[in-house]
């Protein structure tokens, strides 16, 4: 009987006979393709065991040998035992190019990991988290990048060197630990990702899989699935995972059976995500834990091998250390820790491409594996069954590549790796901190990089090589953790006196100091004159292209005709074709439900008898036709009466002008110069008279001066009169100012807010007249001297919870308060422009706000943007009054829509303002001119339409073209599924380059979803107005102008909505004038897709279904015919500072502290115009007749 060492002798001689005829049976088919290394068995199956560690030297080897072809190595990490390699351009493309069901991705992964083994029951589980990364992981990265900086902040302080002095730092070993924190903050967020337990795993997980997967090739094939009982540690370490994911993702279970997939206070992170995108029979514990697994391997992986690489390179090379900070300080200092930033560190990204390519991350690219036979132009055949792959440690050694085809860090083609997006970034984000905080080199001063090992295919770092670190001893503005330059644009008003060196040089300061002195005080503009405003210098900045004299324009804010240089074209170009790709139901990422009245308007108190009508009965009827224009589209309107004014008003019985409202200009206060106002309930009756018009949801403000004795009337007199249309109370307007503008004691905080609020609450529960007490809204900050956190840390939310209707900020993104007041820091608008002009402009203001975004839902509140325009104090000259302000404020509408935000109010101030949606002309000049509509307004239409008036629409920011900041999309769903999407181009260039087509898809390719693309779908185009010859092309040939668009972003007036204009400056109504053109587009549903154009610059309103424009569109808008003439005499001199300002403040020149009146008859202007008393009696008799004998009269079919 054979003994067991016989029987195993007689095992061990058949398997390496049957090895030996296997090796030669698979070497035949590929016989004709040059080895490296050793070709006979023995010597080919030593070297295939060599290639775990030197596998770099033979690809390099081969790579220069057989460049442009290919070359076969022999390795353990292959089912044949072979690898084929190409290289050149020709070949990768091809391979890149190769179908999946040719080449298989995918198989090349279960090879290399042995996944049957390693993961045993997941090793063929549905990858939806591949999906998962490529679209809501990568579209949430810009909106979470201020979580992911706080993480690196804090890991950075916890593992890197504390001290002054140089330390040595084992740079692999911690740089892990700080990959892992901040990458699963973003993955699963706060505490888990601190949690020392959790890391841990995630950690080990990662070098565990590499170490695995190599072990499972020392075994003969038929002993593999016996090492998988030692070598297979998923399951166990699943297990750990799930004690920290199972509750949380049991509970989001839960919740998505009880509310749906979109409930408020849902989180956007990774275990939504892949709860959104699982198939029914992997919405389990075990199942998504995996999944997280399986990301933080990726993530953790190759993020630290490249920051690890980079940093060792760059403290070898130190003089690039200081250029790069530099490009860092500059990027960040005007764009903040953004993503946007992120994506302008060119320099820093060509130093770390080249410092991966010299050091080498893994030695093979674009791996694939043959399903087929496969053969190349070049007459080379890839057998069934074969790998191959291109050399990529070969490609980035050769100094002649370019990085197009041939940088192959993150793989190629539609296999490229996912997470590329968030791990380069991410990557940047970390280095910039490092980089910005702490000078390093090598020990020694050393010039040579450590070597690293090579370990399957894969170069590591030496974990035990030491980097000397140091804290900075001097760290400049935006190094100094935020970029202080990027906070300060962010801020409601600059601290008088601030330091501007950084901003202005001295020869802007001589350009300043020179104009003042040359300006002429006034002018003369038709037949009204109209004297300088003391500040207000708009010749000092930008370029008058529009007309000759308008760097001398004196005028009023609202008509100023500068106009300044759009910016030129990206370079290098934008791609100009990309796609969309919707789902029908599941979408992940989309915002709570909104209303279509979200873009409303906040009317500064002072101007309400100008912009809403003189009176209670002497309504302004443009004022009407532009509500009932937005009604029509949204269901409704929302605006807010109050402002800075509010803050010190009383409604008292009559005013001593008989009007409904009165200044006190010996009482101005605040830096912006506000009057205290006096007004009478007329005011308010006004208010609800505009009611029996158009629907209106109103918002007042309680005065917030005096704590101790709060004035309730308007609160009284509002219920009352509006009764359920009043729909909330402002407590407290930027009360984070308070002290700043001396309205309270220094020192003054978020607890002192909410003590005086609580007061409120006292005092209104003592007032039987205030009926609801359920209407307030707080805090109301502009985010100034205090972040939202600090005040929710004060328990204000839980505190007065049945008192708070909806909470609220007000934020504006910088402020013009240089130029208008002489405070604060000077801003060239000029200079400004571009940063208004994309995607990252919107986002960037929000970003403070996007926790308490979802805070406000956990606690079942609502989030208000209660006051916000473009740039405080009125706004810029050539920006506010812009096309490119309506492109701004709509992407900015859409964005806070998308992030969840319930509502915004937009800022309407008086004459002397930029910003306005719509101003009314001087009330001495109504006989000859109508109204101005800005391009504000032009962007609340359009707003209005996208969300429509159903009350459920869910926006999602669909990163458009990989993110590009010029070509923004959103998608708007309706119970969830998607029914418009909203394009946008901000470049300007006429030659059509720039012009960029979207191919909208829904359903189909990875969504697993059946072909959802309509036949057609109806387009509606921002433009500009067509003159007569343009006229006559219309009537010939229609489509012309529904491709036509806006020819600059720096173009003023004439602006259309589909065909439709309210004209230029003095023109409208407020009615729509013109014919209204929507353009039908046929969509090709063989490939599943609809091709839009977006001419640059413009935007388009894409209608994927005919009830998403017959919502928008069924009926037509009640409009109302202007039967009042406020005024009968046609010229006057004026101070345009009399007329309301973005605060209602006048002229602050003491020599003219004596006017104070918009109007020709008024006592106080007649001494400047020489108006006598008798003049001002018979004038003053003249109007009181007009007014009592001329009301609004609406036709009887309206």
């Amino acid at each position: 009987m054979a003994t067991i060492t016989e029987l195993l002798g007689t095992a061990i001689v058949v398997y390496v006979l049957h090895q030996w005829f296997t090796f030669y049976r698979i070497r035949s088919k590929i016989r004709n393709i040059p080895t490296i290394g050793s070709d006979n068995f023995i010597g080919a199956t030593l070297d295939s065991l060599k290639f775990v560690f030197r596998g770099h030297k033979l690809i390099k080897e081969g790579y220069f040998k057989y460049h442009g072809t290919a070359f076969k190595v022999p390795t353990i990490t292959t089912s044949t035992g072979w690898m084929i390699v190409v290289s050149g351009d020709q070949l990768i493309e091809e391979l890149r190019k190769a179908p999946s069901d040719v080449m298989s991705f995918n198989l090349v992964t279960v090879d290399q990991l042995q996944t049957e083994i390693v993961f045993g029951k997941h090793a063929h589980a549905n990858e939806f988290q591949v999906a998962v990364v490529r679209s809501a992981l990568t579209r949430a990265f810009p909106s979470r990048f201020a979580e992911l900086r706080d993480e690196i902040v804090q890991s950075c302080d916890h593992y890197l060197p504390k001290g002054s002095d140089w330390e040595p730092f084992l740079l692999q070993q911690n740089l892990v630990h700080i990959v892992c924190r901040t990458s699963n903050r973003f993955f699963v967020g706060l505490p888990l990702c601190r949690n020392p337990e959790y890391r841990k795993i995630q950690e080990e997980w990662t070098i565990h899989v590499m170490i695995a997967a190599q072990m499972v090739y020392l075994f003969p094939k038929p002993l593999r699935p016996i090492s998988a009982l030692f070598l297979n540690k998923v399951e166990a370490m699943t297990k750990k995972v799930e004690k920290f994911l199972g509750p949380i993702i049991t509970e989001r279970l839960e919740k998505d059976a009880k509310y749906g997939p979109n409930w408020d206070g849902r989180p956007s992170d990774l275990i939504s995500w892949l709860l959104d995108l699982a198939p029914p029979e992997h919405k389990n514990i075990e199942d998504i834990t995996v999944r997280v697994m399986f990301i933080n391997f990726a993530a953790i992986h190759t993020t630290t091998l490249i920051l690890t690489n980079t940093l060792f390179d760059l403290a070898a090379r130190t003089e690039y250390i200081e250029p790069l900070r530099v490009e860092m300080e500059e990027v960040i200092g005007n764009h903040g820790w953004t993503k946007e930033a992120m994506g302008r560190l060119w320099k820093f990204d060509s130093f770390m491409k080249e410092s991966s390519r010299l050091a080498g991350v893994s030695n093979i690219a674009v791996g694939r594996k043959a399903l087929k036979d496969f053969t190349f132009s070049n007459g080379l055949t890839i057998p069934a069954g074969y790998t191959v792959a291109a050399a990529s440690s070969g490609v980035h050694a050769d100094p002649m590549v370019s990085l197009d085809y041939n940088y192959l860090l993150f793989g190629h083609g539609r296999h490229a790796c996912p997470g590329r997006f968030f791990a380069v970034n991410e990557i940047k984000a970390m280095a910039s901190h490092i980089l910005l905080n702490y000078d390093i080199k090598l020990p020694g001063d050393a010039k040579v990089v450590p070597p690293g090992r090579w370990f399957a295919g894969n170069r590591i770092p030496d974990a035990k090589a030491e980097m000397m670190f140091r804290k900075r001893k001097s760290l400049s503005s935006s190094t100094n953790a935020e970029g202080k330059q990027h906070r300060r644009r962010h801020r409601l008003l600059s601290v008088p006196g601030g330091n501007s060196k950084n901003i202005m040089t001295v020869s802007k300061w001589g350009a300043i100091i020179l104009a003042s002195v040359l300006v002429t005080p006034f002018t003369t503009v038709a037949a009204v004159t109209i004297y300088y405003q003391l500040g207000h210098q708009q010749s000092l900045f930008g370029t008058s292209t529009a007309t000759a004299n308008a760097a001398s324009y004196t005028g009023a804010a609202a008509y100023d005709p500068t106009t300044l240089n759009a910016p030129p074209p990206p370079n290098p170009p934008i791609q100009t074709q990309f796609g969309i790709q919707l789902r029908n139901g599941g979408t992940p990422g989309v915002s709570i439900t909104q209303s279509g009245a979200f873009f409303g308007f906040s009317i500064e108190m002072s101007v309400v008898d100008q912009v809403l009508g003189r009176n209670s009965t002497v309504l302004q009827v443009p004022f009407l036709n532009l509500l009932s224009n937005l009604a029509r589209r949204a269901g409704g309107v929302r605006i807010r009466v109050g402002g800075n004014t509010q803050e010190t008003a009383v409604l008292v019985d009559h005013t001593n002008n008989g009007r409904i409202l009165e200044k006190d200009i010996n009482g101005v206060s605040n830096p912006t110069q506000t009057p205290p106002l006096d007004y009478t309930r007329d005011l308010i009756y006004m208010m609800g008279n505009i009611l029996s018009f158009v629907p209106v949801d109103w918002f007042l403000g309680i005065p917030f001066h005096d704590t101790d004795n709060f004035h309730l009337a308007v609160a009284e007199v509002g219920q009352q009169v509006l009764g359920s249309r009043l729909i909330g109370l402002q407590v407290g307007n930027e009360p984070d100012l308070y002290a700043r503008h001396g309205h309270r004691r220094s020192g003054y905080g978020p607890y002192d807010y909410f003590g005086e609020f609580g007061s409120l609450v006292n005092a209104m529960e003592g007032d039987e007249h205030v009926v609801n007490r359920q209407l307030l809204i707080g805090p109301n900050i502009a985010t100034g001297d205090w972040f939202p956190e600090q005040v929710w840390d004060t328990g204000f939310v839980d505190t007065f919870s049945t008192n708070l209707a909806f909470l609220a900020v007000e934020h504006y993104p910088s402020d013009n308060c240089y130029a208008q007041f002489g405070i604060g820091t000077p801003h060239d608008p000029q200079e400004l422009f571009p940063s208004f002009l994309t995607h990252e402009s919107g986002r960037e203001i929000i970003n403070p706000y996007r926790n308490s975004t979802l805070y406000a839902q956990e606690k079942g509140k609502r989030m208000l943007m209660f006051e916000t325009n473009t740039a405080s104090c009125g706004g810029f000259p050539g920006i506010s009054d812009s096309f490119g302000a309506a492109l701004w404020g709509l992407d900015y509408a859409m964005q806070m829509a998308h992030s969840n935000f319930s509502g915004a109010l937009f800022h309407v101030g008086g004459q002397n303002v930029f910003y306005n949606p719509f101003t009314p002309p001087p009330t001495n000049q109504s006989t000859f001119r109508q109204w101005t509509i800005g391009p504000i307004y032009y962007a609340s239409l359009v707003m209005a339409e996208a969300l429509g008036p159903s009350d459920n629409a869910q926006v999602l920011d669909l990163e458009a073209n990989d993110g590009n900041p010029n070509t923004p999309a959103y998608a708007i769903y309706e119970n969830g599924n998607p029914v418009r999407v909203l394009l946008f181009n901000y470049i300007t260039d006429s030659s059509g380059a720039n012009d960029v087509t979207v191919g909208i898809s829904i359903g189909g390719g990875q969504t697993g979803q059946q072909n959802g693309t309509p036949a057609q779908v109806r387009v509606k185009y921002v433009g500009y107005k067509i003159f007569f010859l343009d006229l006559l092309l219309i009537v010939l040939f229609v489509r012309l102008f529904r491709h036509l668009s806006a020819s600059s972003v720096s173009q003023k007036g004439n602006f259309t909505w589909a065909g439709q204009t309210f004209g230029e400056n003095f023109e409208s109504d407020g009615r729509l004038q013109g014919q209204e053109n929507i353009e039908t587009i046929l969509c090709d549903q063989i490939n599943n897709v609809c091709n839009i154009r977006v001419p640059a610059p413009g935007v388009a309103l894409v209608f994927l279904t005919g009830d998403a424009l017959t919502e928008v569109e069924s009926g037509a808008t009640t409009t109302f015919p202007t039967t009042v003439m406020t005024k009968t005499v046609n010229t006057a001199t004026i101070d345009p500072s009399i007329l309301a300002t973005s605060n209602g403040h006048r002229a602050m020149n003491v020599d003219k502290a004596h006017l104070g009146s918009t109007s020709k008859g008024s006592v106080s202007g007649a001494s400047e115009v020489g108006v006598t008393a008798e003049n001002v009696f018979v004038a003053s008799m003249a109007l009181a007749a007009v007014v009592m004998a001329v009301t609004l009269r609406m036709t009887s079919d309206l």
